[in-house]
């Protein structure tokens, strides 16, 4: 099985709205970066996904994605 396989995989078992704060839990099919407050955001799922695709990450690795 091909690596952007793994990433589709990961990312259609993960829910973003779990990641949501409650009223912002309706953006989550959204492409786009969600205001999460604290001046921080959710990230974009596609860009997200892009770079876990470059980084190559494998099944088991542990990635932290600091904004």
């Amino acid at each position: 099985m091909e690596n952007y396989s793994l990433v589709d995989q990961a990312f259609k078992a993960i829910d973003r709205a779990d990641f949501l704060p409650s009223n912002k839990k309706k953006m989550s099919e959204l492409d786009r970066p969600v205001d999460i407050g604290f001046s921080q955001t959710n990230s974009q799922p596609s860009t997200v996904k892009m770079m876990l695709k470059w980084l190559d990450a494998q099944a088991g690795d542990k990635v932290l994605d600091v904004g």
